[in-house]
């Protein structure tokens, strides 16, 4: 089972390990290697909850076995009505579902804050592809779509 919760500066070396994984960086939209200072100041303002992106670190919880972290998620408010999510699993733990139930825990999320759940994803990324439509997401019709060919929108209502 998997549990969120916000991420603390505590946080703040295990995400800037899993963001700088050259796997999950080839994933990223900027996938060019994060400086330390970088990512510590990026995440520093997260952590604010004026913010309107926040940082949630995924926890296994198993019976008898304290939360491990297995990967992190945000959330990024998007205008009134929407909200952008992202992940990223640590390497270790692959292939095993973690990123299914970081973007269910996070999609809920979003859905109880009555807005749409969004997520763009790299048009080659179909391993995150298969993830987000096998969670109820669609893509967005192009013809209305903001974004350039970099990336695929794809959107979930509740």
């Amino acid at each position: 089972m998997i549990i969120l919760q916000r991420a603390t500066f505590e946080d703040c070396r295990l995400v800037y390990k899993w963001r700088n994984d050259p796997v999950n960086r080839n994933a990223s939209f900027s996938s060019s290697p994060i400086g330390w200072e970088e990512h510590q100041s990026w995440f520093t303002e997260r952590l604010h909850l004026s913010h309107p992106e926040s940082i949630w670190i995924g926890l296994s919880v198993l019976e008898l076995d304290t939360p491990e972290p297995v990967g992190a998620g945000r959330i990024l408010l998007q205008g009134e009505d929407a909200a952008v999510i992202s992940i990223s699993v640590s390497p270790s733990l692959r292939g095993q579902g973690i990123g299914k139930g970081i973007v269910s825990l996070l999609r809920d999320k979003v859905w109880e804050m009555g807005r749409v759940a969004i997520a763009r994803v790299k048009p080659d990324n179909e391993i995150s592809l298969r993830l987000f439509t096998g969670l109820g997401f669609v893509p967005v019709d192009s013809s209305v779509q903001e974004s350039t060919e970099d990336y695929v929108t794809l959107e979930a209502s509740p």
